[in-house]
């Protein structure tokens, strides 16, 4: 490929701006620096875009292009170039990858080897969320919570929400535009997070950048922002990493991107499939990554509804092994019921009842669910015995807080117990282990 280092000056040497009248006009009132309101600079914008749209404007649109990420470079007027750069890409040129001088793939390229887009844009976000922090600080109203002040003029002519917005929006069209390869790097994606998990300005900035980092069913299922390459190590260095998302104070927004690319990495990892009918996730591989990330997540997680969300996955996770490893189904639910075990004795341990009350809770929706899933099944219970035999041992000692929970787990597995067993539940003609079935019919009998 040619070098495309002098590209702009060659340009600039072909297209003489002066002979557009009112060009210059234009590009002074869109600047952040002019004296003209954002109604008026908006109004430029939208007139110059017009403009280099048109056919005679050929020469003078590809200068105007560098024009953009060149003033994106020093930092001025980004929000306003960005937005005319990526109306130009995107309307005037074909949306091929050939070599042809009006190829998006070939201006793209032109661009980014001078450039380097991606790292310019990032580098631009950091530069603004520094400037923002500072104005911010100066502001008594501020806090994360306050939505209000992103729609304040903090830096230049337009509102902070739609700055950020902006940058986001270009970024992503540069990423996952088919006509030319553009990646995150590892150190890009450190960066982002840092900006807008770590350290956001608004609690709406880490909302936002999570969703919009995370495979979307409706839009793209099929493809993730941090690259096929790096989803193992957004997986496994962030997500899973307690120090860069907070599991305790952790959002909706936060678990449906740990949930996403959950899915999207063990899909690659071939460990599960998604039902092109209904869209549910089906596990191929009982050992499949994230286990004991999700686990704890949903044990130090302090929101009451973001962690129903992340029982109601694990369940799911075990609830649903794919047909094509039947045979292991009730080998990935007892795994399910010993780690209540292990978790129940340790909470028992360290007398930690707040560990053991999300035990019994998520217990209490296991086997309801698994009930509903399999009523013309029957399912091993050799860790059901155990299982039962623990949670008996705990109700003497049980506080009145969980006390009933614990009860109607213990009752209601011991009737499938005797069930699946056929024994009888009164004293007379128990079939099984006798002395099992008396203490435990007598130990139920105290709290009826």
């Amino acid at each position: 490929m040619p070098s495309f280092e002098n590209k702009s000056s060659d340009l600039r040497e072909e297209v003489n701006e002066s002979d557009f009248f009112c060009l210059s006009l234009l590009w002074d009132l869109l600047s952040d620096d002019s004296k003209a309101d954002t109604q008026i600079a908006e109004c430029a914008l939208t007139t110059l875009s017009g403009i280099l749209k048109e056919r005679a404007c050929k020469k003078l649109r590809r200068l105007s292009l560098f024009r953009c990420f060149e003033k994106l470079q020093r930092n001025e007027s980004v929000s306003q170039c960005i937005s005319l750069a990526h109306y130009l890409l995107s309307n005037t040129y074909y949306a091929v990858k050939t070599d042809h001088p009006d190829s998006l793939g070939r201006v793209l390229a032109e661009l980014d080897q001078k450039f380097s887009i991606i790292e310019l844009i990032i580098s631009d976000m950091e530069n603004y969320h520094s400037k923002a922090k500072k104005t911010l600080e100066s502001e008594r109203e501020y806090s994360k919570s306050n939505s209000a002040l992103r729609e304040k003029l903090l830096i230049g002519k337009y509102s902070y929400h739609v700055n950020f917005n902006n940058r986001f929006v270009f970024l992503e069209f540069m990423i996952l535009n088919p006509c030319y390869l553009m990646e995150l790097s590892e150190e890009h994606i450190e960066r982002l997070w840092c900006i807008c998990v770590l350290t956001p300005l608004f609690d709406y900035d880490q909302s936002y950048f999570l969703k919009w980092i995370s495979p979307e069913k409706s839009q793209r299922m099929n493809e993730s922002l941090v690259g096929i390459k790096k989803i193992s190590f957004f997986f496994q260095e962030i997500l899973s990493n307690k120090s860069k998302l907070d599991y305790e104070n952790l959002t909706q927004a936060g678990f449906e991107c740990f949930e996403s690319h959950f899915k999207f990495f063990n899909r690659l990892e071939n460990n599960f499939k998604i039902d092109n009918i209904d869209g549910k996730f089906k596990a191929i591989n009982p050992r499949f990554h994230g286990k004991e990330q999700m686990w704890e997540m949903f044990l130090l997680c302090k929101n009451k509804a973001v962690r129903e969300s992340i029982m109601d996955f694990i369940i799911n996770c075990y609830l649903q092994p794919a047909a094509v490893i039947n045979l292991e189904k009730d080998q990935i639910r007892e795994e399910f019921l010993l780690k209540c075990m292990v978790l129940l004795n340790e909470a028992r341990e360290k007398q930690d009842d707040e560990q053991l009350f999300k035990i019994v809770l998520i217990l209490l929706k296991f086997f309801k669910k698994s009930q509903e899933e399999e009523d013309d099944e029957k399912t091993s219970v050799s860790s059901n015995s155990k299982l039962i035999d623990l949670l008996f041992s705990l109700l003497p000692s049980a506080k009145p807080g969980i006390f009933n929970s614990l009860l109607n787990i213990c009752l209601n597995n011991y009737l499938l117990y005797c069930e699946n067993r056929k024994c009888e539940i009164d004293l007379g003609s128990p079939n099984g282990n006798t002395s099992r079935h008396q203490n435990r019919t007598k130990c139920l009998g105290k709290y009826f």
